[in-house]
């Protein structure tokens, strides 16, 4: 397979592995994990769309070879063997002149959960201070984690997507602000799932199965609320708390 130009990077949580999708410019795409593009480019897992632009080569495994681990291929061009990037430009000029196809992803700094609106609910604190909420069922499937392994996830990365203007809500409501209404989440995870358990569990605080804590006050107070209650009405909902789908 000759080297193809890389048109799209997606990225994909299933099943608490994560896969990155690299599209090409004939709408062809191959799956690798993160750890694949680390080793092969040095890129970061939140500065991936440097690749855009850049080109591949894959070569697959043949019906009949035998594979690395052991067992036979029984399938033509489905198994990857070997990928080869190429590179536009080195990685530290990359970094710098094409720095605008980076997407903003923040990292997350901690994650906390509150009762509200009849549901569990997830604030997401960034290292900008920022905080995005969330429902707890909404974010344990674009998680793959259920809320006991979810505090494995600070160091990750979010770049949060909300619904615009002229854009319309699942349940038919018209959108009439920007950026108030939470899209889509766009999680990456930092590490494969056994490596963050082991990274936080070496990190400094604790975990006591109902939130992340350690020796800074970064709760509610540090941003002039008295609850999370009251941080969240006024940080998620503008004030307004009949706006309560928008931590749905």
């Amino acid at each position: 397979m000759r080297h193809k130009s890389i048109k799209n990077i997606k990225t994909r949580i299933r099943n608490k592995k994560q896969l990155v999708i690299v599209e090409f410019e004939n709408n062809e795409f191959v799956f690798l994990s993160p750890n694949n593009i680390s080793q092969n480019t040095g890129l970061e897992i939140f500065e991936l769309e440097l690749l855009i632009g850049s080109t591949l080569r894959i070569e697959f495994y043949k019906k009949g070879d035998k594979m690395f681990n052991g067992s036979i291929c029984d399938k033509d061009n489905l198994i990857v063997k070997e990928y080869f990037f190429e590179l536009k430009k080195e990685v530290e000029r990359l970094r710098i002149e094409d720095k605008n196809q980076i997407l903003g992803f923040r990292k997350i700094k901690k994650i906390f959960y509150f009762y509200k609106f009849g549901k569990d609910n997830v604030g997401i604190q960034t290292e900008d201070d920022s905080v995005t909420f969330i429902s707890l069922k909404r974010f344990e499937i674009q998680s793959s984690l259920n809320k006991s392994e979810q505090h494995i996830l600070t160091g990750s990365y979010i770049f949060p997507e909300f619904y615009m203007i002229g854009e319309t809500l699942h349940n038919g409501t018209p959108v009439t602000q920007d950026n108030k209404i939470l899209k889509w989440i766009n999680l990456r995870y930092s590490d494969k799932i056994e490596n963050m358990h082991q990274n936080f569990e070496n990190s400094i605080g604790y975990y006591n199965g109902k939130e992340y804590s350690n020796t800074s006050d970064d709760g509610p107070g540090a941003y002039g609320y008295d609850s999370w209650e009251e941080m969240t009405l006024h940080e998620a909902l503008d004030g307004d708390s009949s706006n309560y789908w928008n931590i749905d």
